[in-house]
């Protein structure tokens, strides 16, 4: 092997190791979804190439469940559905480049998840109006985002009375641009 040869493996072996070692210590991350029909969550840890969303590498994805979905199956809002090819709605995707990209239906659920159980105790009614609208939202057809849910969350925090979250729930889906 000539020493120009030599050259270019090592030039190219180097460049390699430096992207992986700039991904390993800029670029580490991970994704997460939500299944609307298994109820499930999925993560997995990922590096990024530096300034980029290209990874580099992706980690096993392991599941889990928000403590507040066992509590709406649990109490009977939701439930699983027969679904044999279940789909992932995107929850988040944070990295060191960023520091943020979650979800506001992550937020919620994931990270204030207990405060929506005791607003759900303490609004039994509401809950009732809620829970249901939020799977039926996002197990709908072309849904690609928790965001519908999130807005219905939202809704229902700032009606005062189920009549009138049913009014906005109204006003969101007439907003809603048609395919």
């Amino acid at each position: 092997m000539g020493w120009r040869l030599r050259t270019i493996l090592a030039v190219c072996g180097s460049a390699v190791a430096l992207l992986y070692l700039a991904s390993a210590g800029c670029g580490r991350g991970g994704q997460g979804y939500f299944s609307p029909d298994t109820l499930d969550c999925r993560t997995h840890s990922e590096w990024l190439v530096p300034l980029t969303r290209i990874a580099v590498y992706r980690g096993t994805s392991s599941t889990h469940r928000y403590a507040a979905v066992d509590w709406l199956i649990a109490e009977g809002f939701w439930s699983k559905s027969d679904s044999s090819d279940p789909r992932w709605l995107p929850t988040f995707q944070w990295n060191q480049q960023w520091m943020d990209g979650e979800s506001q239906f992550h937020r919620e659920l994931g990270w204030r998840g207990e405060e929506w159980v005791q607003w759900s105790k303490e609004n039994p009614e509401m809950a009732k109006a809620l829970w249901p609208k939020v799977l039926i939202a996002l197990r709908r057809t072309g849904v690609t985002h928790t965001a519908d849910g999130s807005d219905l969350m939202f809704a229902a925090r700032l009606a005062r009375t189920v009549e009138e979250f049913e009014e906005l729930v109204d006003e969101l889906v007439a907003a809603r641009p048609r395919r």
